[in-house]
Parts: structure tokens; C-alpha cells; sequence
């Protein structure tokens, strides 16, 4: 990877997961390590995927570059994405618990 490494110890994610978990927690809706698991799992993929996409660029400005497409324009897509499979998923199970 280009730069130096990021430990957890300087990013703030882990204190901003643990925040709006425990939002979630006092809305009633309670996550726990299990729950969280197989999105861990996805979420890491992914990370690996946009790290591939990195590959072969090298400079600052590049990198600053990609990081402004990627947080402006692809996250939006993703999230649209996801909302069109799980759009998807709903109309299976919806065929599977009601065959014609």
C-alpha cells in the first residue's frame, strides 16, 4: 500500500463504529459481534477490492484523486446497489413463501 501503515490505534473509525452502535443499542436495536460478523466479513472484501483498485497509482495527487471519485461518486453507488439487491432478495423470498 502507499504511505505509511494506519493502525487502529490512529484511525477513528473504531470509536465511530463503537458510537453508532451504541445508538443503535438505546434505540432498542441491539447489534452483537455475531450479528456484526458476516458484515465484517463482506466489509473486508471489499476493503481488499478497493485496495486492488489502487494498484499502479503512485503519486499524492492520484491517490487524492481516486479517494475524492471514489468517497463523491462510487460509495453513493454502492449503497444503490445494495438497496437494489436487497430489492431483489425481497422479491425472491416474496416468490418463495407464494409460488404462482
Amino acid at each position: 500500500m502507499h504511505g505509511p501503515p494506519v493502525g487502529v490505534d490512529d484511525s477513528p473509525h473504531p470509536q465511530a463504529l463503537a458510537a453508532g452502535l451504541q445508538e443503535l443499542s438505546r434505540l432498542g436495536v441491539p447489534f452483537s459481534n455475531d450479528d456484526l460478523l458476516p458484515y465484517a466479513r463482506l466489509a473486508a472484501s471489499i476493503a481488499r477490492l478497493d485496495l486492488e483498485q489502487l494498484d499502479g497509482i503512485d503519486t499524492p495527487a492520484q491517490l487524492a484523486e481516486r479517494a475524492a471519485i471514489v468517497i463523491l461518486l462510487l460509495e453513493p453507488v454502492l449503497a444503490l446497489l445494495r438497496r437494489l439487491a436487497q430489492e431483489g432478495e425481497q422479491r425472491h423470498r416474496r416468490a418463495q413463501a407464494h409460488p404462482a
